[in-house]
């Protein structure tokens, strides 16, 4: 660090490096050092430091008479006592200050003011005294009852509407703009900008300058209105005159004038532009009209075709000629016709026009062949071709053709698949018709083969991309596909259980012609045999709960199953019933082979010694297998494996318990039982009796019978009987002991009883001659 003083310029000698320095003048009539700059160079040549002092005026704003004041500057440079400005020499920066007054009378010293400065140039900094000053801001000029508004230091006050208001305000400096309403333009606008020093009471005098703005419309024609836009604001609207006189206070405006033609209901601009307005001025415009002649060549005769003007329609013909009066201006337009056949409009042309003058516009129309071409198609598939969304063409040919005036469309080539069935989008843009043209199709059709490996026999489905082809079989088929991507699926309809069952399925790209195997390994067969299948009975299968394969009398079958996890189970159905087997899981892969036993068998049994009008039934297991039976043979279909057997039958109404044993069913058995002899009974009643019933051991057996005699059959034993006989003397019963077979033939008579068979046989009917003598005492008394 080292210090250099001059008078002058200084130079000096210093080695290559980076130097820091501050650089300042001695004043003398401060007797201080004033700081002129400072900085950083990199010495590495030989360099000149310009340094540039500017005069600072620090100007003392409402100091009140009889004080003095000065300014530290920076903290360290103090000016001289001064009454009015302090007038500094500085270099460029940004200095602080502090300001202070001197009383001398009182000779004391205070801080009034402080702050910093920024030093670029020659600098009037202004220093406010804290003492206040009215300002009155007079209005002059300005039409009663118009609001106004002050802005002082950027905040809005007003509005106001006497002629003069009067602030408070601290001594300072105030940037401030006056506004005005001005009700032509429905805004406010300036009527005085500035700064205001205000060091003491200050008057603000104010008078709004208002000069004329003449509009002139000049060769205006019939049916054209005007209107005058100044800053955005309509202020003539919609007018025939030929002169508007607008009176704008001064300023800069921003105008446009629009011409409104009433026959074509067209607005133009005629003149717009930014007009300073410090005197009386005036705008000029043409209003007068032009010819506009548009001539269609090359149409069909009799087509419609329109003009619009900035998106208006404004004519229309069936003529090749269309003529209007138009007035100046700039235009946008179109020409559009309405082509029938594709019941829609086409713009043939359009642009901009500039109208100073009658114009004549030649508007050609061309109609073009368009070509649509296919590589390959297969014959049925139809395709279509959409222009503006309306089909112009379609067939089933490779190509397809039509014509279309000349335009811009958008194109779409629509093909109408069978595999898969869908509609699909080939080809779709936007078509620049300006010539004839040919649009070849960018896809092909390919034949891809679908062959079916390990088929298990039946049919099955190809499924692709949702559309099923089918049934098929072992040979499979061939299709014609588009080119792209597809999701096959092999699906084998399993026919017995009535499902679908999914041999493969896979994404497939088409691209050229190719042959596919498709797996049918998801399919197996199904073997089931039933031994010892009695004649009568028939077997279902039940897969997963669904019969897949219904009732059979055949000891054997074949079927199709999936290849997954399955549950079967065999019912069997004979003549009053069926016998399920239970459910069996079955592996998931491999064959499947079901061998099972018949569960039912057949028992044919054989009766011999059913006595006449007797009948008999037959239990198994203590449950009875048949009805009651007359007949001397029966046959019940029974679950296969040892049972026991027992013969009811009854004689008379009255049930004996036959024969019994045990025995193994196994398919069909034969079984024959013999019954106990039988003897007939025969009981013999007195001439006279006009009906009578005969009980034995309680059960009615006979009767009531009007026939005298009756004939029962009975094996060996013991029975009770008693007769119930009827007669017009009233009813008589006669009861006693049966022995079989030493009795067979009993008389109830109403003495005794008559009874032939052996000594104790007539010791019997002496017993019931007794107790029927008794009976006939009692029924006489």
């Amino acid at each position: 660090t080292f210090l250099i003083e001059g008078t002058g310029n200084l130079s000096l000698w210093l080695p290559e490096g980076v130097y820091s320095y501050n650089a300042s003048y001695y004043n003398s009539s401060f007797s201080q050092w004033v700081p002129l700059g400072h900085g950083v160079f990199d010495l590495n040549s030989n360099k000149t430091i310009q340094l540039t002092a500017y005069t600072v005026k620090l100007w003392p704003l409402g100091l009140p008479p009889g004080l003095e004041w000065y300014v530290v500057v920076n903290s360290s440079l103090q000016t001289p006592y001064s009454t009015g400005n302090i007038t500094l020499l500085l270099g460029p920066g940004v200095y602080s200050y502090m300001a202070y007054s001197f009383n001398a009378s009182t000779y004391s010293t205070g801080l009034f003011a402080k702050g910093t400065f920024a030093v670029t140039g020659n600098e009037l900094v202004a220093v406010p005294y804290p003492t206040t000053y009215a300002l009155t801001v007079l209005q002059q000029g300005l039409p009663s009852g118009t609001p106004w508004y002050l802005l002082l230091n950027g905040t809005r006050l007003g509005p106001f509407y006497n002629s003069s208001i009067t602030l408070t305000l601290r001594a300072g400096v105030y940037p401030y703009k006056v506004l005005f309403y001005y009700a032509p333009l429905k805004e406010s606008v300036i009527e005085s900008e500035g700064v205001i020093y205000l060091g003491s009471n200050e008057v603000l005098t104010l008078r709004p300058e208002v000069y004329n703005l003449t509009a002139v419309a000049i060769d205006e024609s019939p049916g054209v209105s005007w209107s005058l836009v100044i800053n955005g604001t309509t202020v003539v609207n919609l007018t025939t005159s030929a002169v508007k006189v607008l009176p704008l206070p001064a300023g800069v405006y921003r105008y446009s004038v629009i011409i409104y033609y009433g026959p074509l209901g067209t607005y133009t601009v005629a003149s717009e532009g930014i007009i300073n307005v410090t005197n009386n001025s005036v705008i000029q415009f043409y209003a007068g009209l032009y010819s506009l002649t548009l001539e269609l060549q090359g149409a069909p005769q009799g087509i419609k075709w329109y003009l619009v003007l900035d998106g208006r329609e404004v004519a229309s013909s069936t003529l090749p000629i269309i003529t209007i009066q138009l007035p100046a201006g700039n235009y946008s337009y179109v020409v559009t016709v309405y082509y029938s056949p594709l019941s829609t409009y086409i713009n043939v042309t359009s642009g901009r026009l500039f109208i100073n003058g009658s114009e004549t516009l030649v508007v050609p129309f061309y109609r073009y062949g368009v070509d649509v071409l296919f590589l390959s198609k297969p014959q049925n598939v139809t395709w279509e071709v959409l222009v503006n969304g309306i089909k112009v063409a379609e067939g089933t040919s490779q190509a397809l053709s039509f014509t279309l005036p000349q335009g811009i469309y958008r194109v779409a080539v629509v093909a109408f698949l069978q595999v898969p069935r869908v509609n699909v989008t080939l080809w779709s843009s936007e078509l620049n018709l300006t010539g004839n043209t040919t649009i070849t199709m960018p896809v092909q059709f390919y034949p891809v083969s679908f062959v079916p490996a390990s088929f298990p026999g039946g049919s099955w489905w190809l499924v692709i991309n949702n559309t099923a082809v089918g049934p098929l079989g072992p040979q499979g088929t061939t299709l014609e596909l588009l080119e792209g991507v597809y999701r096959v699926t092999a699906v084998y309809y399993d026919y017995p259980l009535g499902i679908n069952v999914t041999a493969t399925s896979e994404l497939i790209s088409v691209s050229s012609s190719s042959v596919l195997s498709l797996q049918f390994s998801a399919i197996r067969q199904a073997h089931v045999m039933v031994t010892g299948l009695p004649s009568g009975v028939r077997w279902e299968l039940i897969v997963n709960g669904t019969v897949a394969l219904p009732f059979t009398s055949a000891p054997n079958a074949t079927l199709p199953l999936p290849s997954t996890p399955l549950v079967y189970q065999l019912v069997f159905s004979y003549p009053g019933g069926e016998l399920r087997e239970p459910p069996a899981l079955a592996p998931a892969q491999g064959p499947l082979n079901i061998v099972v036993m018949s569960p039912v068998s057949v028992l044919s049994v054989a009766l011999q010694g059913l006595p006449p009008g007797g009948a008999w039934e037959l239990l198994v297991n203590g449950t009875p297998v048949t009805s009651w039976l007359s007949t001397g043979s029966a046959s019940a279909y029974l679950a296969s494996g040892p049972a026991s057997y027992s013969i009811l039958w009854r004689s008379a109404n009255l049930t004996f318990r036959g024969p019994s044993g045990s025995l193994r069913l196994n398919g069909t058995v034969n079984l024959a039982v013999a019954l106990p002899t039988s003897y007939a009974v025969t009981f013999t009643v007195p001439s006279g009796v006009s009906s009578w019933k005969l009980y034995i051991n309680g059960t009615l057996a006979a009767g009531p019978t009007q026939a005298r005699n009756l004939t029962v059959y009975l094996p060996s034993g013991s029975y009770a009987y008693q007769a119930v006989l009827t007669s017009s003397s009233g009813t008589l019963r006669l009861s006693g002991e049966l022995v079989v077979p030493s009795q067979t033939s009993l008389y109830l008579g109403q003495k005794r009883p008559v009874v032939t068979g052996s000594l104790l046989a007539v010791a019997a009917v002496v017993v019931v001659a007794v107790v029927v003598a008794a009976l006939l005492f009692v029924m006489r008394r």
